[in-house]
């Protein structure tokens, strides 16, 4: 007498159990990670809102009318060697490198050094 006994369900059973463990976490990694952007995007939207609203606060339109008035008495050939030479370009540039400079100055050397 040869009996048969196919207890392929206990297999499935604990492949069903496997696969909804796995769903389930792949879930859960999926929120955190969605929660935690969600906080980073919340945190550096209200840090670059704020230097937005500082950037803005500073009115140099009375420098830069005033700055037209200066460049409007000198004689139109002296403004255009000024501009042919990239005297206003190079002198931006040297602005802004001090600035960063500046900037770099804050950070930490014990954080900079390699």
């Amino acid at each position: 007498m040869n009996i048969n006994i196919d207890l392929s369900f206990i297999s499935n059973f604990f492949n069903d159990i496997g696969n909804i463990f796995t769903s389930f976490f792949t879930w859960l990694a999926k929120a955190i990670v969605a929660i935690v952007s969600g906080v980073f995007y919340v945190l550096l939207d209200g840090f670059f809102t704020v230097c937005l609203g500082v950037v803005s606060a500073i009115d140099l339109s009375t420098l830069i009318t005033g700055q037209f008035a200066q460049w409007g008495l000198l004689p139109e050939q002296l403004i255009y060697l000024i501009n042919i030479t990239g005297i206003p370009q190079g002198l931006a540039m040297v602005g802004y490198a001090y600035g960063i400079r500046m900037l770099l100055n804050l950070i930490p050397s014990v954080i900079t050094r390699v």
